[in-house]
């Protein structure tokens, strides 16, 4: 999960010092959400997600007084928490401000497989994390004047989100352990994965527990994390944690290693270092009694990195399909063929002949793994969104896979696909259709496939010619399906459900739907069943404390052990000669490993607990049934509740600098986010007043602003008393616009629609005013291919066409914007074109003039004749006519060379100035009232023109309702 994502965007706004991470959060506001209300919560919910919202909310209060307890503080206001399923994935996140603390949850239930997949009900864990989150860093500075001071912040937080990342979600993992007697804390993965760490000398430095650059590393914060607080809690007492948070707030205003010291009299990288040692001499004392109980592991096939899938074996037993990513490559679907690579073999022995023979005293190459499976296929990722699920279809020359697609309006849905092998081509089954894995029956006709939506995961039959399905099995709120697997026979499937806070295996008929539970009574999940044969399923079992491939025969006869490791065994998968296929984890990734048909140890008793943290550690003695509370009706959401964050704009560049000050203010789902700010420059730079407001509550959304400005170039240092008077210009009026777009998986296309009606005078010329009306189409769009892994060809344009009265005068503007860009993981380039032509009676003040910086207090619609460089001063080209050639690279640091022409029958000199500059883009963040921002900081030097052999620095930050 990504949580209390502020850090980058306090950073960026240099409000406050926060070290709280930015997840980004995509929103998508629904046209019908609507809303329950607690005393101290306000749970907004998409009409889809109400009986799943609805168990949150009925817990939300119970919840809240449990955390209460265990941290030591309750938020005493109310808090809005947003109930939304955008990407059909699992995540929540909290935001701890001041005046708006927030949190939002994404409804579909987690894998079992993943390490937030062991729990009572996604909807608890959630709950119980997040606002752990919140209870822990809304806790209020002691310090005289912090808490006045913080409010007038841009994003005022506490004291304590100044803490590393590790300390907020190691601790809310702490408490979502403690109180549900699940989760993270007492699943078997997470000390599967710190054992792995500590046996092959690769856990984390106290500095690296942050650091996502390594397998598994932004899981880290939360694993190791929460297992060196408990084990702080294990050495100095229960009550120790909430000690260190009052010394962290205290009046005295402590930093966090500061209170740590104080609190433990030791620094935490030295206690850390003792966690270390503790763990990793545990995690050897499991190891051995893991290998006494007897190991099958089987036979290293592949050693690889970082992330691998579930692995499926074809019908010919001679090739394996499985998803495969690297920290660098996001890589995607391949085969690859089982059989020895026996001319790669030849090759590498020449080769190896043939250097000897140069040098004899030369070395042989150790090959202490086996040599790398020959692909034969690859099915790449579309515009970085890859497949997943591979299952083979019986004839051997088709694979099922499932991808994400955009649904258009900003959300997105997994889809079942049909990928040919040997032609490439690729089919579309479904459409919108959530599915999230699916596995053929043997006639090939259908399939039977996990479907995630409204915050359950279900089991459906999905016709494979036409896509047509039908609910198989329906899941319920904590009740969900993971998994599909039909039996050989083709009259059953096997998958796993939750039941009672653990997985269970299942087998259902599909003619008549009966289900039955596999397996033992007793508290451990079971998950990942496939068929070894028609009467035997394989299943990744927890009985043991570590996760083991279990068999567990239909007819209830003895369950035994396929696969024993000293990691962790995942995804068996049993080919047509009855190998198993597993998946082995190490500290960097997974294996593939193959085991003998019917490999068998006996179960053995679990794992030593007190061997903490290197193995499970089941601790109820503070888990909760959270009480339910009664609701009242759900009303309408309408514009929701309304919250302010202050706001600062400003630019600096070569014609001086610009600052404003104001506020933000909006509702939690984004359906309506406005501005209001005012302020201004010296020596002529832009003055002014904008209040702007957009509403999202139907397509298209409407934007409405009134604003009031002036530019005054005649004031400009340099420019005085050359005739710049007749420049000057002070605007006043009123914007609305419409604006509608739509996204696809590789193309985007938008348009905006509106208009404008005020006046605009000279005040230098104490001119009267007049009447400056206009109205605007802008169409824009975008087509995005990928060429080669990792790279792609990126096209963007623009075109825009205005037209109006100004200064008794009509007008009519013309501006086009295209560029492409090649794509490329090292960095990329592009070049980008831009141009526009006024008709000739058009007035003055309606020409084109490049340079300066455009109007923080209008929509750029109002003044699309100003065309902003900040390292230029105003006008420095100009005219009825312009044109703009830029190369430059690609990424948020990018280095450019612009050609710039303007006139009117003919252009003048072409300018040339080169430059770098940094832009970072904050997306909008609704529950946090933040509208969407940018942030440039720049250096631009010119060749020649006016300004030759100039060079000026610049920053900008804007922002947009």
């Amino acid at each position: 999960m990504r949580h209390t994502a502020l850090r980058a965007l306090a950073a960026l706004i240099l409000a406050c010092a926060s070290n709280v991470p930015l997840a980004a959060q995509v929103e998508v506001p629904s046209l019908k959400y609507r809303t329950f209300e607690t005393p101290h919560f306000r749970i907004h919910y998409e009409p889809e997600l109400e009986a799943w919202a609805r168990q949150v909310a009925e817990r939300m209060e119970s919840v809240r007084t449990a955390v209460a307890d265990r941290v030591g503080y309750a938020y005493p206001h109310k808090i809005d928490l947003v109930v939304e399923d955008p990407f059909n994935q699992p995540n929540g996140s909290a935001w701890p401000s001041l005046t708006t603390p927030a949190m939002r949850f994404w409804a579909t239930p987690p894998s079992p497989t993943s390490n937030i997949g062991n729990s009572r009900g996604w909807g608890e864990i959630l709950a119980v994390h997040e606002y752990a989150h919140l209870a822990h860093l809304l806790r209020p500075s002691r310090k005289p004047l912090s808490l006045p001071l913080g409010i007038f912040s841009i994003v005022p937080l506490g004291p304590i989100t100044r803490v590393p990342a590790w300390v907020t979600e190691g601790y809310a993992t702490v408490i979502e352990g403690e109180l549900t007697g699940s989760g993270r804390p007492n699943s078997a993965l997470r000390p599967a994965i710190i054992r792995t760490l500590a046996l092959e000398g690769y856990l984390p430095a106290y500095g690296q527990l942050d650091a996502t650059g390594r397998f598994n590393g932004g899981a880290m914060r939360y694993l190791i994390g929460s297992a060196y607080l408990e084990w702080l809690q294990v050495q100095y007492g229960d009550t120790v944690l909430p000690r260190l948070w009052r010394g962290t707030t205290a009046r005295a205003g402590r930093n966090f290693p500061a209170a740590f010291n104080a609190t433990f009299g030791d620094a935490p990288d030295v206690l850390y270092g003792r966690f270390s040692a503790q763990v990793t001499e545990q995690a050897a004392a499991v190891r051995d009694q893991i290998r006494r109980n007897g190991l099958a592991q089987g036979s290293l096939v592949q050693k690889w990195s970082w992330a691998v899938g579930s692995p499926d074996v074809a019908p010919d037993g001679e090739r394996i399909a499985v998803r495969r990513a690297t920290n660098t490559d996001p890589g995607g679907i391949v085969v690859l063929s089982l059989k020895p690579d026996t001319a790669a073999q030849r090759r590498d022995s020449t080769a190896l002949a043939k250097r000897l023979a140069k040098d004899p005293e030369d070395i042989v190459f150790a090959q202490p793994y086996p040599r790398a499976l020959k692909r034969s296929a690859i099915l790449r990722p579309v515009n970085g969104s890859p497949y997943d699920a591979p299952r083979w279809m019986p004839d051997g020359e088709r694979i099922l896979v499932t991808r994400s697609v955009p649904l258009g309006d900003g959300r997105a849905r997994s889809d079942l696909f049909e990928w040919q092998v040997k032609s490439g081509r690729v089919r579309r089954i479904t459409k919108g259709a959530g599915i999230q894995l699916a596995d053929p029956t043997p006639d090939g006709q259908r399939a039977v496939a996990q479907q995630c939506g409204a915050g359950v995961c279900s089991l459906l039959i999905v016709e494979l010619a036409s896509g047509a399905r039908r609910v198989l099995k329906q899941g319920g709120l904590d009740a969900s399906y993971a998994g599909a697997r039909v039996s050989p026979d083709g009259r059953r499937v096997a998958s796993a459900r939750q039941q009672n806070g653990r997985w269970v295996p299942v087998v259902i008929d599909l003619a008549t739907g009966e289900e039955r539970v596999l397996g033992p009574a007793d508290a451990a999940s079971r998950f990942s069943p496939t068929w070894e044969n028609d009467s035997t399923l394989l299943v990744a079992s927890e009985a043991s404390g570590a996760i083991e491939i279990e068999r567990i025969p239909l007819s209830g006869g003895t369950i035994t052990v396929a696969v024993r490791t000293l990691g962790a065994a995942a995804s068996p998968e049993v080919g047509p000669d009855g190998r198993i296929w597993w998946l082995d984890l190490h500290g960097r990734g997974w294996d593939l490993r193959v085991n003998d048909a019917g490999s068998s140890v006996a179960v053995a008793p679990p794992l030593d607990e007190a061997q903490f943290p290197a193995v499970k550690r089941v601790d109820t003695r503070r888990a909760q049934q959270f009480e339910v509370t009664p609701l009242n009706e759900p009303r309408r959401y309408g514009a929701g509740p309304f919250g302010v964050t202050f706001l600062m704009v400003g630019t600096d560049g070569q014609d001086g600098s610009v600052f404003a000050a104001g506020a933000t203010f909006g509702d939690p789902v984004g359906r309506g986010t406005g501005v209001l700010y005012a302020g201004g420059g010296l020596d002529g730079a832009w003055n002014g007043a904008r209040l702007g407001y957009t509403w999202r509550g139907f397509r298209p959304a409407i934007t409405l602003e009134g604003f009031v400005t002036d530019y005054l170039p005649s004031r400009h240092p340099g420019k005085v008393g050359f005739g710049w008077e007749v420049f000057d210009r002070r605007y006043t009026g009123a914007l609305l616009a419409a604006e509608l777009s739509r996204t696809g998986a590789r193309t985007r296309l938008s348009t905006r629609l509106g208009g404008s009606l005020g006046n605009s005078d000279n005040p230098s010329l104490i001119l009267t005013k007049r009447e400056r009306t206009l109205y605007f189409a802008e169409l824009g769009g975008g087509l995005t291919l990928d060429t080669r892994p990792r790279q792609s060809l990126a096209f963007d344009w623009k075109a825009n066409y205005t037209g109006g009265t100004a200064e008794d005068s009509d007008f009519t503007r013309t501006t086009v914007d295209a560029r492409i860009a090649m794509r490329m993981p090292q960095g990329g380039f592009a070049v980008r074109a831009r141009g526009g032509e006024v008709n000739d009676g058009a007035p003055i003040s309606e020409m084109f003039f490049v340079g300066g910086t455009a109007s923080p207090f209008v929509d750029p619609a109002a003044l699309g004749n100003r065309i902003e460089h900040l390292g230029l001063p105003f006008g420095i080209a100009s005219g009825r006519r312009f044109g703009m050639l830029t190369a430059e690279t690609t990424g948020p640091l990018r280095f450019y060379h612009d050609w710039i022409v303007g006139g009117d029958e003919e252009f003048g000199e072409t300018l040339r100035v080169v430059g770098g500059e940094f832009t970072f883009d904050v997306p909008r963040i609704s529950v946090m009232r933040i509208p969407s921002a940018n942030f440039r900081i720049g250096l631009t030097h010119s060749l020649n023109g006016p300004v030759r052999n100039e060079t000026q620095v610049y920053s900008s930050f804007s922002v947009r309702p």
